[in-house]
């Protein structure tokens, strides 16, 4: 049974679970029909709420619900037995953010995620990976290995940046052969001695990462090919790449396990964080491998911490932090704005757990020295934690200057 409601009110400001394709700061003009529990996660990473200037709607369970707007005057919440609605009117609708969030705690018990021990800043390969496949005209996989990594750090401390969490991205397990996606083993021609590497950057003061896709399988893999269990699903194929021939997998005890033997091959080499990707499927089947994965990580390598996309008002886990996707600096698009948008969606989101901010200067490899800086200056006006992607050493050496004496303030 389902139940249907319709309420006059004026215009949606925020729809919190729908980004419009990560290009669309979480507002929605004219008619919408979105939800915040089967639609893709790459589009839905915000909490299940809605709301306008005075006005505020959240589904307090996950059972499922959608929220239709028909571009006049009439929000529609269409919710499943079960469901449960918040709604406050004649409100800011911030303060009424804040009660749902405290509602939503309070029914479960749940209780802010400790933040101790996470470093103050985080670097990452992608960028960086993406500038070099660019200029060499290679695959961002190719260009990664060892000495990329070692050679990241050395441009680290020549700027006179501090160490923190260092996170290796896609390319750092093997690609063409067994070991590939859903086996998630190191490529022993690229990394000869991953526990060598971890403990070295250990000693250099790192919290070394690792990237993974935990639900992609490749038809090449050892997972694949012992019997795990795919749904069918091509996510993706390149003949450069033929173990890219990528399936999503079963959410079964099968994949938990290869999760759990995954999680522990990597804590045994030293690696201090694992890093989720999980945008490529509806939201509320990649809510649920998320939360599994952090339980498994509870379980088997209580140390280590994990980094996901998905903001989950509803639980908390231990040493899990919530990572915001990367703005897209275009030439011509209102990325400031973008940036506030997304950064107070995720803020309130993700009230359970400590939050990492974009990189520095968004996704884009290319991206000017003049934009770069711009967009620091918001990490600075509301002083977020430094994501850091693309190295700052091709600007000039002035720039590079001030934003390592700004980052030495902030970090103070």
């Amino acid at each position: 049974m389902r139940n249907a409601l319709s309420f006059k009110l004026r215009e949606p400001q925020i729809v919190a679970c729908c980004n419009a394709g990560m290009h669309g700061w979480y507002r929605k003009r004219g008619p919408f029909d979105v939800s915040p529990f089967s639609d893709a996660a790459w589009q839905s990473p915000g909490a299940p709420v809605v709301f306008g200037k005075d006005w505020f709607i959240g589904f307090l369970n996950e059972t499922g619900g959608r929220f239709g707007w028909d571009g006049r005057t009439t929000l529609t919440v269409d919710m499943p037995e079960g469901q449960e609605l918040f709604m406050r009117t004649g409100v800011d609708p911030y303060s009424a953010w804040d009660e749902y969030n405290a509602r939503l705690a309070e029914a479960r018990g749940a209780a802010a995620a400790p933040t101790a021990g996470f470093p103050r800043i985080t670097y990452t390969t992608h960028v960086e990976q993406h500038w070099y496949a660019g200029m060499e005209n290679r695959h961002p996989q190719d260009v990664m290995s060892e000495r990329f990594v070692l050679d990241q750090t050395e441009r680290i401390k020549k700027l006179g940046l501090p160490p923190g969490a260092l996170i290796i991205e896609n390319g750092w397990f093997s690609t063409r052969r067994p070991g590939t996606y859903g086996d998630w083993r190191f490529d022993e021609d690229k990394f000869p001695d991953p526990k060598g590497l971890a403990a070295h950057l250990k000693s250099l003061g790192y919290l070394p990462g690792i990237w993974i896709a935990p639900a992609l399988v490749s038809t090449h893999s050892e997972y694949c090919k012992s019997g795990g269990a795919t749904d069918g699903r091509w996510l993706f194929h390149s003949e450069k790449y033929p173990s890219e021939e990528c399936r999503t997998a079963v959410l079964d005890r099968r994949l938990e396990s290869a999760l759990a033997e995954t999680i522990r091959y990597l804590a045994d080499l030293g690696f201090g964080i694992l890093y989720l990707d999980l945008l490529y499927l509806e939201r509320g089947r990649m809510m649920e491998l998320q939360r599994r994965i952090a339980e498994i990580a509870t379980r088997t390598a209580p140390e280590l911490w994990v980094i996901g996309h998905l903001s989950d008002p509803y639980r908390a886990a231990p040493r899990y932090a919530h990572r915001v996707y990367d703005v897209h600096i275009l030439p011509g698009s209102d990325w400031v704005e973008e940036t506030r948008m997304r950064w107070l969606v995720n803020r309130y989101s993700s009230p359970l757990a400590p939050t990492l901010w974009g990189s520095i200067g968004g996704s884009n490899p290319f991206m000017l020295e003049e934009e770069f800086m711009d967009h620091w200056r918001l990490y600075q006006d509301d002083r977020k934690a430094p994501f850091i992607g693309l190295l700052p050493d091709r600007f000039a050496p002035r720039t590079i200057a001030r934003f390592r004496r700004q980052l030495d303030e902030l970090l103070s």
